[in-house]
Order: C-alpha cells, then sequence, then structure tokens
C-alpha cells in the first residue's frame, strides 16, 4: 500500500529522489537521442560539439565505438542534471529549435520535481521538531 510508504517521512523523500533520478535517466536519454538525430541529418548540435571538444573524430564510424555510448550517456545525464538542479554550467548547451524545446520543456518538468523534492524534505523537518 503506498500510503504506508509515504507515510513515513524519510520514505517520501527517498522515493521523490529515486524518482528524480529516474526522470533524469528517461530525459537524459532522450536528450541523447535528439542529439543524435541531428548529428545524423549533418546538423549543428550538442553532439557535434561534445565530438568537437573531446579526443573522438566527427564522422557516422564514431557512434559504431562501444565506449562512446557511455561518454554520450554520461555527457547527457551530466547536462539534464545541471538542468534539474539548475546550476547550469554553460558547458553544453542547445544548439538548435528541437534542442531548445526539448530542454524548456526538461525546465518546466524539473521545476515542479525540485519543488516537489524541497517541499518533501521541509515536511521531514517540520515532522521531526
Amino acid at each position: 500500500n503506498l500510503r504506508y510508504y509515504t507515510s513515513n517521512g524519510m520514505v517520501s523523500l527517498v522515493l521523490t529522489v529515486v524518482l528524480f533520478v529516474l526522470l533524469g535517466h528517461f530525459f537524459a536519454v532522450g536528450w541523447y537521442l535528439v542529439g543524435q538525430a541531428h548529428f545524423q541529418k549533418k546538423q549543428a548540435g550538442w553532439i557535434l560539439y561534445y565530438l568537437s571538444t573531446t579526443r573522438y573524430d566527427v564522422n557516422d564510424a564514431v557512434f559504431e565505438r562501444d565506449e562512446v555510448l557511455p561518454n554520450f550517456y554520461v555527457a547527457s545525464l551530466y547536462f539534464i542534471m545541471t538542468i534539474f538542479c539548475t546550476v547550469g554550467f554553460g558547458n553544453y548547451a542547445p544548439w538548435n529549435l528541437e534542442e531548445q524545446i526539448y530542454c524548456t520543456v526538461v525546465m518546466i518538468i524539473s521545476a515542479f520535481i525540485y519543488a516537489i523534492i524541497f517541499g518533501a524534505a521541509t515536511n521531514i523537518i517540520m515532522r521531526m521538531g
């Protein structure tokens, strides 16, 4: 029963953080797919920028290398978490309209998730005192 688990403040906070991480994963995969689509169409995007600033060659064969996919995933997750945590370091950015729309949607959703996490943490602290 979900009510049993959410009645405990700490469990509720852990579940919220797990939701935060899962949403981060799904948005990171989406960010990668948006970038890959633009790269394959030879359009400027974050993957082209990433490849030009790393040791990898800028060509279609780069996706066939086994060590590249984990690097793309980590770069995607890093970027999404900077959006989620409202840090925004600026080393990765949306370069085209589709990437900008995707980031805008992620920002809107992450603002709500961020508020839920802080609300849950505040609720736990208030129950302790």
